[in-house]
Formats: C-alpha cells, sequence, structure tokens
C-alpha cells in the first residue's frame, strides 16, 4: 500500500481536488466548531484531512494540558498525523523537551503521533533535531522532515545525508524543492530544484516509512502577484508539475 499523499493547502483546496490527490494537511488548529466547518468545506470537494497542525507553547507548563480536546477530536476522526512547529523560546531546550514529551504522551493515549517540523531551534537540521528526539525519547514524537528546510536554515549540506541522520526518527515528510540558497525562498515546483527526491524516497521505502507525503507550495513565486486569478493559475501549474513529477519517481 503507497503511503498517503497530501497537500498543505486550503486556499486553493478546489484546485487540489482537480487533481489527483485527495487528502489535505489543514494548516490550522481543529477546535469542535472549526472542525465542523472544515468537514463541511471539504465535503463539497471530495477531500479528507490527512494531518493536522497543532502547535503550542513550549514554555508553558500547562501547554500540553490544553492538548487534552484536540487530540480527541482528531481520534475521533481517525486522523493520525499531527504537524507541529514549536520552539524553546527564551527558556531553556530542557523545559521544551519535557513538554513535548507530555505532548507525544498525550498524543499515545489518542493514538496519534506528533512530527515536530524542520524548523530552528529544536530540529532545524538532522544533528539539532536527533538531540531533541534523544532528549524527548518518547515514541509518539518524531520529526516532520522538510526537504527544502534543510537547504534553507543550513549551510553545506542536502537532505539525503540529513535524513538518513534521523531516519528512524522520520514519521512524517513535506516535500518542498529549493534552488539550494541559504534563507532563499526560491522553492520551486518539485523535481525542478536541486533536492534529490529519488534518493530520498528510495531510503524512506527501503525503511518502511509508512508516514504521509505532504506537498507544500509556497515561497517567491506567489510575492508580488496581485490578480487572484493568476495566483490560481501558477498555483494550478505549480500543482500539476509537481504531480507529475511525482508520478515520474513512482510515489503518486
Amino acid at each position: 500500500m503507497k503511503n498517503t499523499i497530501a497537500c498543505r493547502t486550503w486556499q486553493y483546496r478546489e484546485i487540489v481536488a482537480e487533481s489527483k490527490i485527495n487528502a489535505l494537511e489543514i494548516p490550522f488548529l481543529l477546535t469542535k466548531e472549526k472542525l465542523e466547518e472544515v468537514k463541511k468545506e471539504l465535503e463539497k470537494y471530495k477531500l479528507s484531512i490527512s494531518s493536522a497542525t497543532v502547535n503550542i507553547d513550549l514554555t508553558d507548563e500547562e501547554g500540553p494540558d490544553l492538548l487534552e480536546e484536540t487530540y480527541s477530536l482528531l481520534k475521533k476522526e481517525n486522523i493520525k498525523y499531527v504537524f507541529t512547529s514549536t520552539k524553546s523560546g527564551d527558556h531553556s531546550k530542557e523545559t521544551a523537551y519535557e513538554n513535548l514529551k507530555k505532548m507525544g504522551e498525550t498524543a499515545r493515549r489518542h493514538n496519534l503521533t506528533v512530527g515536530v517540523e524542520t524548523h530552528p531551534d529544536l530540529a532545524y537540521n538532522a544533528d539539532v533535531a536527533l538531540e531533541t528526539m534523544q532528549a524527548v525519547d518518547h515514541p509518539n514524537t518524531g520529526i516532520n522532515f522538510d526537504t527544502a528546510n534543510i537547504y534553507f536554515y543550513n549551510r553545506n549540506t542536502d537532505s539525503v545525508s540529513q535524513i538518513q541522520k534521523i531516519l528512524p526518527h522520520v514519521v512524517s515528510v513535506h516535500l518542498k524543492d529549493t534552488e539550494g540558497g541559504y534563507k532563499s525562498p526560491q522553492f520551486p515546483p518539485l523535481g525542478q530544484g536541486i533536492v534529490n527526491f529519488p534518493e530520498i524516497v528510495k531510503i524512506l521505502k527501503d525503511n518502511n516509512y509508512t508516514g504521509p507525503y505532504t506537498l507544500e507550495i509556497e515561497g517567491s513565486y506567489f510575492r508580488n502577484v496581485e490578480s487572484k486569478e493568476k495566483r490560481k493559475e501558477i498555483y494550478r501549474n505549480f500543482l500539476n508539475d509537481s504531480l507529475e513529477y511525482l508520478e515520474k519517481i513512482d510515489l503518486l
């Protein structure tokens, strides 16, 4: 069985519905009211939720406790994966680690897996992510590996060597290409940048990766485009080019 292929898009959900993708990663927190609203909207397009964004303040001791209701909602909808972008801020990393562990424990009770995004300051490269995972040490807390953020936040590295270092901890993947510049927002359609997707996919397949692959479309391609229709056209072309590439490498 192939992994779920999803898209991290809400604004252009009707365009995603035209494609071979039938699942979305919801880029905002789902409350009970918001979930019902989202479900009604997705039913119109025959789309499902592959994963949901759940961010908490890791410096707040009560932060993990606030997840109980949200995680309960996700469990009822049979959503298995949580995406989170978190950081320790001005507090110690030890505080963040402890709260990530609590977050993982809450996830375990609801049969969820948390993927920490490839962002500063807890997971922006493999060494830092590995340090975080070893400190957290919870089976329901892992890494959401972003194939382009590795280049955005680091110099002189590559996605293949980075994913090999943290492979046992990768629970979800964001598919995003890049021209490779440090802090450069140039994220072209998949296959048009420098990310070695065939090798990354092979590594994951060889290690029985079962999590979702989520196409993330963002960056400079949409900046300074005032026309709503023009933005839709750019997005549609971007998505179609990326999906054509995923078919070429047998991921779709």
